[in-house]
């Protein structure tokens, strides 16, 4: 399983990321203090979704892209960073680079940071209407990644939702 999103399935990516990943709040507690009893990494005090998902399908071994050792097997991996947007750049070079990277076969999730590209828009005072001129091409770079993907050899590829925006509070004060 390859899971891509934001915060809200970032398992210990962001917090690798210099010079202010280290500083961020999971880094501390109470961050992980349910789960795994220390901090992390996770926007989360204990288990995210995607911890009961590859439970669930019986992957143990999920962990965060870049603390990948080489001479370690892993059942999954997470590409999420927290606070990333829904338009991301491919790091492969050719399709076929892409394809030795283990995708094919591979059960894909999206949960791309469509929060953060409607919430960054908002807390620089866009309005309402200059935000929905972001859904188009929030949703054709959603298809983009999956046709992506599939044509590296994904067999099943998996959207999750966003939540619902309107109880957040920076949201709200925007």
């Amino acid at each position: 399983m390859y899971r891509f999103g934001d915060g809200i399935s970032d398992i210990g990516n962001a917090v690798r990321v210099p010079p202010v990943g280290p500083l961020f709040p999971p880094t501390r507690d109470p961050y992980g203090v349910t789960f795994p009893g220390f901090p992390t990494g996770r926007w989360s005090d204990g288990h995210l979704e995607v911890d009961y998902v590859g439970e669930a399908v019986g992957l143990p071994n999920i962990v965060p892209y870049l603390s990948i050792n080489a001479s370690r097997s892993y059942d999954g991996v997470i590409f999420a960073v927290a606070r990333s947007t829904t338009f991301l750049q491919s790091h492969c070079t050719s399709q076929t680079e892409c394809a030795k990277r283990q995708i094919s076969n591979a059960s894909i999730v999206i949960e791309f940071g469509e929060l953060n590209d409607v919430g960054y828009a908002l807390v620089q005072d866009k309005s309402i209407q200059e935000e929905t001129n972001y859904v188009p091409l929030i949703v054709e770079a959603q298809i983009n990644a999956a046709r992506e993907v599939l044509k590296m050899g994904a067999t099943l590829v998996r959207y999750t939702s966003a939540a619902p925006l309107g109880c957040y509070p920076y949201i709200l004060t925007a």
